[in-house]
């Protein structure tokens, strides 16, 4: 019989090395450090807990934690027993999770302390950690009235909800095999040492998270949990990944930049930090050979792709990175997936410099969004080169041309992809222009409704102090964008806004402009 070693779950796959190294550290945290042996014992004790009370294969529960070795072993835990994860923040508002509890039928909700209650939810088992044991209200387990199936690779791991643009939270639904076939890319890309400490600073519902997880523990390294608060404290973070000898840290653009202006009127130390990691949305150019300079960085990962697959294309940011630059790779994809560039009408495109839509083959693919099929046919379609083969690709959403090379460059999004009295407009061509004036930090760009829509930028300035008036940034988009993509009108403000994932949240942009 055929000996089988490749890892078919995610328990598998994150507790492949509690036998090599036992002994090395797989996660440190701000209060905790678990080795290789500790994670499997944990998890062991936690899937235990979750087989006594009582649940089946494919129910969901709900991890409502900030990222922690607790939370990761309760990860695997859920992945042992066939139960399917939902992440959430401990800051997630209550409506929000009630409104999931109610979507997903979840059959338990597991907080680390006992804080948060549902009384509308009598189904549900409210559950929260005591030790190295999950303690729940429920004093009789939940009736079993289906038949008990086998755990498959082709099984549900975890439900991530992301913003819809109905207004309604999406649940992306991963299997086991797509998060591993992700792993797989990620592991040969990255291709690390055992003993890398990868830092993390993702929140849990945030599929980078998911991400650092496999890196580290897929490699044998160490997955060093990063307080976000610290994310407001530059001089904190510092010192933390320094202490904690961070190796790779991995994080959103936004997360760098208070760390760049703190660096420019401090002095940095960092013997450990020689790789970063970053995706989700645009890093400004000179900002990463700032970065690149300030930390001696020997390796800039840009990772790219939709939550649907997690990702699907890694590319090595070259170092030095050349001047003149102003549009970085994001790579081909990933050695098991495809990017397709395809024109409005369906067809591929062959020519280079030619803006279309990337359409995403690949094992990696999402299960589709939970309890909407609509959606779900609208975006994972049938192979437009092969349509009768049965094989559905992505629809991503992301705009990109490719060069002679057949390197794809990232434009912007369909849906960021605006209309003003008849002229197509991308958003981010806009915020990338205004992010080259030395005078802005940060930008956003949005569309203010009204009797004639206008573009609103609101900026933030290096020094505050310094006002650079609106008609100046005009005039300095005026040199190379037409006139229907310059603002009609700009606000200044002290940040941006950000939502949980650390992207920028134009949704309060927009309520903000409504406000005024």
């Amino acid at each position: 019989m055929r000996n089988f070693t490749k890892p078919r779950f995610l328990h598998e796959y994150f507790l492949q090395f509690s036998s090599k190294i036992p002994d090395q550290l797989a996660i440190i945290s701000n209060h905790a450090e678990w080795t290789y042996s500790q994670l499997k014992k944990q998890s062991e004790a936690y899937a235990k807990d979750l087989e006594e009370i009582g649940l089946s294969i494919g129910d969901r529960v709900i991890l409502e934690f900030e990222p922690c070795p607790e939370a990761v072993a309760l990860i695997i835990a859920c992945s042992i027993r066939g139960l399917v994860f939902i992440p959430a923040n401990p800051d997630t508002p209550q409506e929000r999770i009630e409104s999931i509890i109610s979507n997903t039928e979840a059959r338990l909700h597991i907080q680390k302390e006992r804080i948060r209650t549902f009384s509308q939810h009598p189904h549900l088992i409210c559950g929260y950690l005591d030790k190295d044991a999950i303690i729940t209200d429920s004093i009789t387990k939940p009736e079993v009235n289906r038949k008990e199936m086998r755990l498959l690779e082709s099984n549900l791991i975890y439900i991530i909800f992301t913003s819809g643009t109905t207004g309604q939270p999406k649940g992306i639904m991963m299997s086991h095999r797509a998060v591993l076939s992700f792993f797989d890319g990620l592991i040969h890309f990255c291709d690390i040492p055992e003993k890398t400490r990868v830092g993390s600073i993702s929140p849990l519902q945030f599929d980078f998270s998911i991400l650092d997880m496999g890196l580290a523990l897929g490699s044998g390294g160490t997955l060093v949990h990063v307080p976000r608060s610290l994310v407001y404290h530059p001089k904190r973070f510092l010192e933390y990944i320094d202490r904690h000898q961070v190796n790779q840290m991995n994080a959103v653009p936004s997360m760098w930049k208070s760390i760049l202006e703190y660096a420019g009127n401090n002095v940095i130390s960092n013997m450990h930090l020689s790789s970063i990691m970053y995706g989700g949305e645009y890093f400004p150019i000179d900002d990463l050979r700032s970065l690149q300079s300030l930390f001696c960085l020997t390796r800039i990962i840009n990772a790219f792709g939709p939550s649907e697959s997690i990702g699907c294309s890694f590319k090595n940011i070259e170092i030095p990175i050349p001047e003149g630059l102003s549009n970085l790779s994001i790579g081909v994809g990933m050695h098991n997936a495809e990017m397709l560039l395809v024109d409005e009408e369906g067809a591929l495109i062959r020519e280079p410099d030619v803006v279309g839509e990337i359409y995403l083959r690949s094992p990696c693919l999402f299960s589709g969004y939970w309890r909407d099929e609509a959606l779900t046919q609208m975006r994972l379609i049938p192979l437009p080169l092969l349509p009768d083969s049965g094989e559905r690709v992505f629809k991503t959403g992301d705009l990109a041309y490719q060069d002679e090379s057949g390197d794809f460059y990232y434009v912007g999004r369909t849906d960021n992809q605006v209309k003003v009295l008849g002229n197509r407009i991308e958003l981010e061509e806009v915020e990338r222009k205004l992010m080259s004036h030395p005078a802005i930090n940060q930008v956003s760009v949005i569309v203010e409704e009204g009797q004639l829509p206008l573009l609103h930028a609101f900026v933030v300035l290096n020094d505050p102090k310094l006002k650079t008036p609106p008609r100046d940034l005009r005039r300095y988009c005026a040199k190379t964008l037409p006139t229907y993509m310059l603002p009609g009108k700009f606000d200044f403000l002290d940040s941006l806004p950000l939502n949980a994932n650390g992207k920028v949240d134009r949704n309060a942009l927009k309520r903000l402009y409504q406000k005024v």
